[in-house]
């Protein structure tokens, strides 16, 4: 019966993020147990979703976050404890964003589960404080764990890794295939079936993520375009002619010239030449355009897709996903059948707190690249990735957040590989397919109960 059960407040996005994402996999199952009353307190809410939280059996919540006046839930959240009174609080997010969590009247009425992503190796310090006020820290990645231990003394995170969902997110195989089809002959169906016979003969280096900075889109773009280049990829030596005599005044290494002196600005390098063979590759992008069309999806929170790939001359060379906007995506199984059509998985964030599109795309038997940063690395440990060296560090202005600029050379040449090396390709599918590392959602539900049930015993 329902006044047996725990109440729970969960507290996230509830649009078609990462965050959201997570939120309805992980709040759907424990509202099927017969522990809990689920109740989710969600950014972006509104009334429209109130029927499918209900079909999951998810008491929602919704906000005014798009008015600017009740953004992370701030306005609205002491009025729903009030009103739910729940046992417990799970929170999914920065700890800024949830802050108020902290100074909420009935604070001591219920115990506080923070679930947060540590994507930085520096902790800043109101992030160490805020870290210090949940009753209990939860990371989703190795990494988050282990610097979280180092940075923020005696705080004792546990670890729960977000998860994937096999039975969505796996290699599919168009009716009339199977696995042991023809590889060629597979991604030329699948691709036809669901991008277009347009994008049948292609070799598709893909991204999968939301249009924001920290996405790093330029470097995958950039990272596209030295792919294409015979002067890099073959490490050409190039001749440099004086100016006043034409005579050649100096020659250098592909590695001098293309990464030391042009830093990879293919757009403007007068040693670029097209490869023949890769005329027909196309990058493509489940993303937003970041064109302002949508106010989530304006410059500056993000990337102006098309002005990047005009500037890199790459017109013709890019798709991007048609109508997606920034809270509301593809239903997940369609997202799945975009991420079998990828040759190999481009993702060179600067920074993850997990990447969900890391797994997913593995899980569908995708070889993917990383920048070996933050959670990254660990997620590609058991198969099917690489990692992309970081050529230097930067600082970005929310927090000082330290960030890695993955390099595009290691990350053209690693494309490359994938694209010339049918072994290897084969070989990084098949592991990708198998890699584990990633639970399933159920398990990270099991998880969360047993959490929840012996942090409440603690508590008393």
């Amino acid at each position: 019966m329902t006044h047996n059960k725990i109440k729970i407040l969960f507290m996230s996005d509830w649009g078609d993020t990462g965050f959201g994402t997570v939120g309805r996999e992980l709040c759907a199952r424990l509202a099927s147990m017969d522990t809990f009353e689920v109740h989710y307190l969600g950014w972006h809410a509104n009334p429209n979703h109130l029927e499918q939280a209900r079909s999951m059996g998810i008491h929602l919540h919704t906000t005014q976050f798009w008015t600017g006046e009740d953004q992370f839930g701030k306005n609205s959240f002491n009025a729903i404890i009030d009103n739910v009174k729940p046992k417990v609080v799970l929170t999914l997010g920065d700890p800024w964003m949830t802050d108020h969590v902290a100074v909420c009247r009935a604070r001591d009425s219920f115990m506080w589960l923070a679930y947060v992503p540590i994507d930085r190796d520096v902790i800043s310090i109101p992030w160490q404080s805020s870290l210090r006020k949940p009753d209990c820290l939860v990371t989703f990645s190795k990494f988050g764990q282990e610097i979280v231990e180092q940075q923020v003394p005696f705080r004792a995170p546990r670890l729960i890794l977000h998860g994937v969902d096999k039975v969505t997110f796996r290699p599919w195989y168009p009716e009339g295939t199977n696995e042991n089809t023809d590889h060629d002959e597979l991604m030329t169906k699948r691709k036809g079936m669901t991008l277009g016979k347009e994008f049948a003969d292609k070799f598709i280096v893909g991204f999968v993520g939301r249009n924001q900075v920290r996405k790093g889109i330029p470097r995958v773009a950039k990272a596209f375009k030295a792919f294409n280049c015979k002067t890099w990829v073959e490490r050409q030596e190039v001749n440099i002619s004086d100016p006043k005599t034409g005579e050649i005044a100096q020659t250098m290494t592909a590695n001098e010239f293309c990464r030391d002196k042009q830093c990879f600005r293919c757009d403007v390098c007068p040693a670029f030449q097209q490869r023949e063979e890769t005329e027909k590759s196309i990058i493509y992008l489940h993303t937003t355009r970041g064109d302002g069309a949508d106010v989530h999806d304006r410059p500056g929170i993000g990337w102006r897709i098309d002005e990047i790939f005009y500037r890199l001359d790459l017109n013709g060379r890019v798709a991007i996903t048609p109508g997606y906007k920034a809270l509301h995506g593809l239903p997940r199984a369609a997202l799945a059948q975009i991420m079998n059509c990828f040759d190999v998985h481009c993702f060179l964030s600067h920074s993850e707190g997990f990447g969900l599109p890391i797994v997913e795309t593995l899980s569908c038997g995708v070889p993917t690249l990383v920048t070996d940063y933050s959670s990254m690395p660990e997620l590609v440990s058991k198969g099917g990735g690489s990692t992309v060296a970081v050529r230097d560090y930067d600082m970005f202005v929310t927090w000082e957040n330290e960030w890695a600029n993955a390099d595009i050379g290691d990350a053209a040449d690693k494309i490359n590989k994938v694209f010339v090396d049918k072994e290897y390709a084969a070989q990084m599918r098949k592991d990708a397919a198998a890699n584990d590392y990633a639970p399933t959602w159920d398990v990270v539900a099991i998880q969360f109960k047993d959490l929840i049930l012996e942090a409440l015993n603690k508590r008393g």
